[in-house]
């Protein structure tokens, strides 16, 4: 599970949402914030229903969790709701150029994106970083 925070498109998209406050970028990270809060949201029921329902072994660390959740929150529900609702044709065309630029970045590393973003879940995030710092290190790959 690759956690570096450059392979997940959301801080692509935070980092533009910054830009374009800034006043640098005239192109409006709107649309897309909108699919990113609908994906999130329908990934967040799917998870709710499949812990609740399905799952029969306990999660280790909610610490971990409740940091994950916090990130998710901080850069991609919030920066949608300081963002006026715009559709140009701009806008749309810039999105697009991101997310290719997006798709070939992950091509080079070897990253699989609909494994990257389908597979990782709460049970990972427990199993697999023991503390908070070993998990943020992974995320911001920065040394403890």
């Amino acid at each position: 599970m690759i956690l570096t925070w450059y392979t997940y498109f959301s801080w692509w998209i935070f980092i533009w949402f910054i830009l374009f406050k800034l006043n640098l970028i005239k192109f409006s990270p709107y649309l897309i914030y909108l699919f990113t809060v609908v994906f999130i949201g329908l990934k967040f029921i799917r998870d709710i229903v499949y812990y609740l329902f399905y799952d029969e072994k306990k999660i280790k660390n909610y610490n971990l969790i409740l940091i994950w959740v916090l990130l998710v929150i901080t850069i991609d529900i919030i920066p949608f709701f300081y963002l006026q609702p715009t559709y140009n044709i701009e806008s749309i065309i810039f999105t697009l150029l991101l997310l290719l630029l997006y798709c070939l970045c992950m091509e080079i590393w070897g990253i699989n994106i609909i494994n990257h973003y389908l597979l990782i879940n709460y049970r990972d995030l427990s199993d697999n970083y023991t503390n908070a710092n070993h998990f943020l290190k992974n995320v911001f790959n920065y040394n403890v």
